[in-house]
């Protein structure tokens, strides 16, 4: 809750509605995408099953995603949401069940503690 790039209220609040928006299309998109990667891995024989990537993503969104909402033309725009999507089902990644990576239970002083003060 403390990394928001505004201090003003209004600020704040387009912060959270913003990130509540990304969240909610990068979801509807993962479920658009997972269809289609099950749909094109359901008569191969792998060891895993795939998903998307959401650093992927996320990645894809935030470079693609606004000028394909913002275009005029119904078509162009589906089009390029299409394009978005068929992209993001090739960057895909195993599920694997079951792993755990150990934590450090007490990580001492963060080395770069001073990077993150207000500089206001």
């Amino acid at each position: 809750m403390e990394n928001f790039t505004s201090r003003t209220v209004e600020g704040i609040q387009q912060d959270f509605y913003a990130t509540l928006y990304l969240a909610n299309t990068v979801a509807i998109t993962t479920y658009d995408a997972q269809v289609e990667i099950d749909e094109a891995r359901k008569d191969k024989e792998n060891r895993y099953d795939y998903q998307t990537s959401r650093n992927e993503l996320i990645g894809i969104f935030k470079d693609r995603f606004l000028p394909a909402v913002v275009q005029e033309d119904p078509d162009t725009s589906t089009a390029m949401i299409q394009s978005i999507i068929d992209e993001i089902t090739r960057s895909v990644v195993p599920k694997r069940l079951g792993r755990s990576i150990p934590r450090n239970p007490s990580p001492g002083k963060s080395k770069f503690h001073h990077n993150h003060k207000v500089n206001c």
